[in-house]
């Protein structure tokens, strides 16, 4: 069996894994007690510390800066996830360091092609207009700190089109999954929802953690230099 085919088996049984963990932590959520929190803070972790081991086998083959700042970026992200639920001010911030370094590594010698400057104003018009919808019910403050969010990851969507297939999809699941999590705010912490995009996200991780940060040189997905 070819390495890659390898590579597609292996991210699809943990992302039925990762189905099953959510299936378990949601009849957890119904039964809420400080030792169900526990062991859901404890799945979330295995997850979370799975995607930095995952990502070191690429780290190791590659040997550079752009895959060290990967792995970093998902250990950030591991702690984002962690802290989210006992702040979610701490976990905001933790997984915006994450999305700045991961965003940085990505701009790197880069410069700002057409399709860049498209995606990138089509995917931040998308979450402008999701979180003035809740203006009202979000308020100003909150409202103000997801369109910072939202700034930088849709910077992150648009410059990820420079680069390989996988980066490309790992990025756009993580960028659905935040928006599926602003919509989820919105409309009142539904809790299969939540559950299901945080099922996006994970896949997301696993993904960018097997994922090559390989550049398809000066080109974006149309071909404009």
């Amino acid at each position: 069996m070819k390495t890659k085919t390898k590579k597609i088996y292996s991210t699809i049984l943990i992302m039925i894994s990762f189905a099953l963990f959510l299936l378990l932590e949601t009849e957890l959520t119904l039964n809420k007690t400080e030792s169900i929190r526990m062991i859901q803070w404890g799945i979330k972790f295995c997850i979370g510390l799975i995607s930095v081991l995952l990502s070191i086998p690429m780290l190791l083959k590659e040997k550079n800066r752009k895959q060290s700042v990967l792995s970093i970026v998902l250990f950030f992200f591991l702690l984002g996830d962690t802290s989210i639920n006992l702040s979610f001010l701490a976990g905001g911030i933790l997984f915006s360091i994450g999305h700045i370094l991961l965003l940085v590594c990505l701009l790197y010698k880069s410069r700002p092609v057409k399709g860049i400057l498209i995606v990138f104003g089509i995917t931040y018009l998308v979450f402008l207009t999701l979180n003035l919808c809740f203006l009202n019910k979000n308020g100003v403050l909150l409202t103000a700190g997801f369109l910072i969010y939202s700034l930088i990851i849709s910077l992150l969507e648009a410059i990820s089109i420079r680069f390989n297939n996988q980066i490309r999809i790992g990025v756009l699941l993580f960028v659905l999954s935040d928006f599926m999590l602003m919509l989820n705010i919105g409309l009142g912490n539904s809790l299969m929802f939540g559950h299901f995009a945080r099922f996006i996200y994970y896949s997301s991780v696993m993904v960018l953690a097997t994922a090559k940060l390989e550049c398809n040189d000066n080109r974006d997905i149309w071909g404009v230099t």
